[in-house]
């Protein structure tokens, strides 16, 4: 911990030690060639709203740089605001550190720069520690991740918002939205090649063009979002969509689209009941979908179906379910349905069945699961 009363870290001063965190005080202006040369730094975090005079030169790895001419895996943690003074302005000698973070409390991140050299697969951590300081990662900034070339990212549950082009631009197929994410900011997503989506259940907002110019066939919305922006899934090979929400989201039908121009082609599935509100009442917003069906699953049904794991295991099947399920009985049928074994235990033995297709039915305290296993 460098002081705030410090102003100057002269060349070499912590040259070939062991320190994995440093965190440099208010005053510093000025950090010297080698200053912590040669050791293995993790996190380095400077408080200073100006940056400190560093010397950046990957030329010369064992004597000038002022931490190390190969940053790639040091994460760097900047007061709110400054990164573009520290790491993407005109000049700025903060460059190559693996993820930068800016502080927006003692104890929270937000995500604000990635250096593409260090890969194009990026896991984003929950959280940054520096000593006794550990910051959770609770959002991703505007264009943190923009036209990089990114081909997948791993996205903590510690974040609850999306920036604005967050990930705009880039080679993202798969995206996984974590349930803690409430907000999902304009063209977070936009113009990527992304064909397979999940979007947490805690979303209540996708932004104007969240996810415009991709390859999605089919969206689910979780039943807690209401507001979707227009073009939010413009220019996606849409065939189905299907809304949880009993209450349809806010969209935009017409000009600038939520989903289609034209979207007889596109099946909408809803929940039961809800014909009149999403689509028949005066005003409703989802018209032009063909077919219109009742036909999306209650939230428990939703919660149940993506919640329960079937593994085949050797000479057994398990059955693994959250802690808020209760497994009442099991039956398990031949492809031909000819039933084969029932119980309640969550461990089926396995070792006397004939390899094949079997049909499993679990019933549990809300509802029934079907899954086809097939067996060895």
């Amino acid at each position: 911990i460098i002081p705030n009363s410090v102003s100057t870290i002269e060349g070499r001063a912590f040259d070939d030690n062991l320190i994995t965190d440093v965190m440099i005080g208010t005053s510093v202006t000025t950090i010297e060639f080698g200053a912590f040369r040669n050791n293995p730094l993790s996190t380095v975090i400077s408080l200073a709203v100006t940056p400190p005079a560093i010397i950046t030169d990957p030329s010369y790895p064992g004597a000038v740089d002022s931490f190390s001419h190969d940053r790639s895996n040091i994460n760097l943690v900047v007061t709110n605001n400054t990164t573009d003074e520290y790491v993407t302005g005109s000049g700025a000698l903060w460059t190559g550190f693996k993820m930068v973070f800016e502080a927006t409390s003692p104890t929270t991140v937000e995500v604000s720069n990635y250096d593409p050299a260090n890969g194009t697969n990026v896991v984003i951590p929950p959280s940054v520690t520096a000593g006794s300081n550990v910051f959770d990662v609770i959002k991703i900034d505007d264009s943190a991740f923009q036209n990089i070339g990114l081909t997948s990212v791993t996205i903590p549950n510690s974040v609850t918002e999306i920036g604005i082009s967050a990930f705009e631009l880039n080679n993202l197929t798969s995206v996984t939205i974590p349930d803690s994410v409430t907000l999902i900011g304009t063209t977070a997503f936009a113009t990527n090649s992304i064909s397979n989506l999940t979007l947490g259940a805690n979303l209540t907002d996708i932004g104007i063009g969240a996810f415009v110019d991709n390859n999605l066939s089919d969206i689910t919305i979780p039943s807690n979002v209401t507001f979707i922006g227009l073009l939010a899934f413009g220019n996606n090979p849409l065939a189905s969509v299907t809304s949880l929400a009993t209450t349809p989201p806010t969209i935009t039908t017409g000009t600038n689209d939520t989903f289609a121009f034209n979207r007889s082609n596109i099946h909408l599935h809803i929940p039961t009941g809800t014909m009149g509100a999403y689509v028949t009442d005066p005003g409703a917003l989802w018209t032009g979908f063909n077919p219109v069906t009742e036909d999306a699953l209650s939230v428990d049904e939703f919660d149940l179906a993506t919640t329960v794991k079937v593994i085949t295991a050797t000479d057994a099947v398990k059955i693994i379910s959250n802690q808020s399920l209760q497994l009442q009985d099991y039956t398990m049928y031949s492809i031909s349905g000819i039933e084969i074994v029932r119980g309640k235990e969550s461990t089926i033995s396995t070792s006397t069945f004939a390899s094949g297709i079997y049909i499993l039915k679990l019933n549990f305290d809300r509802g029934t699961v079907v899954r086809k296993i097939i067996i060895n």
